[in-house]
């Protein structure tokens, strides 16, 4: 029984450490960022696919308000047409305690791509505005083929996280590397395009596709496992690099001062 409790420990240990490397780092960066800055990062361009006359915008929590309506002159120096709220008001919102973020689409008159683009830069300087994009128009390729996927209700948009709403902007990229501190990751045929050479820190070597739990494989995943393919199932990034990294043992056994040494190797 202490074995499988310390198994159990380790696992949560390699998700925090998985979540810290992964999203934490890139969290606390966004956090110190502007929205300009953060609305670079996503490189609209002209040869994007969206709507030429509208604009998603959401304002902060201070500024929302349940069927609070806004005056145009609130979004400054750009023509706009009309504002529809789309809000999501499921039971008006009646706990307090949740933060409110109303989702308005500004119709912009007389407005091409240029004008839209124009019209963000403007949005971004305005307090009470907590982000602005495009009115992204989704590919259909943004669905997937593999024959496991309807079973991923977790990248739903129903009770999940909307993963194709997201693939509609990037589906990842080979530039972005992470560690993920396990198990080791089985050289599965849905996995290996995103995988490259780690190691083993349990046993000192650089073999780390002999997973023998199977937990670092399903984290991997989870991760980033290929696409389209028409076999097995998706990760959230069609496209990334993971790198293996083998910290404890098949019965969860660890050794928790050699987990810092992946910092040299990534």
């Amino acid at each position: 029984m202490k074995k499988i409790r310390l198994y159990r420990q380790i696992s949560i240990f390699s998700f925090l450490l998985l979540y810290i490397v992964f999203f934490g780092l890139n969290t606390t960066r966004v956090n110190a960022m502007g929205i300009s800055e953060i609305d670079n990062l996503l490189q609209y361009s002209l040869d994007a696919e969206f709507e030429e006359d509208s604009i998603i915008v959401v304002l902060d929590d201070a500024m929302s308000g349940i069927n609070k309506v806004h005056s145009k002159e609130f979004f400054g120096d750009i023509v706009i047409d009309h504002i529809k709220d789309l809000t999501w008001r499921e039971n008006e919102i009646k706990n307090n305690n949740v933060k409110f973020n109303q989702i308005l689409q500004i119709s912009l008159k007389n407005s091409s791509k240029e004008k839209i683009l124009q019209s963000i830069q403007i949005l971004q300087k305005i307090n009470g505005i907590e982000s602005i994009e495009p009115n992204f128009i989704f590919d259909k390729q943004s669905f997937v083929n593999d024959i496991n996927y309807s079973s991923l209700w977790g990248l739903g948009s129903a009770k999940g996280i909307n993963a194709e709403g997201a693939w509609g902007i990037t589906t990842g990229s080979k530039n972005v590397r992470v560690g993920i501190l396990d198990t080791g990751i089985e050289a599965h045929e849905d996995l290996i395009y995103n995988l490259i050479d780690g190691y083993d820190f349990y046993n000192n070597n650089n073999i780390t596709t002999d997973d023998a739990v199977g937990h670092g494989t399903h984290v991997a995943g989870i991760i980033g496992a290929t696409a389209n393919n028409n076999f097995g199932v998706v990760g959230v990034n069609w496209e990334v690099t993971m790198v293996p990294f083998i910290v404890h043992g098949k019965m969860g056994d660890f050794f928790g001062m050699q987990v810092h040494q992946w910092q040299l190797l990534m």
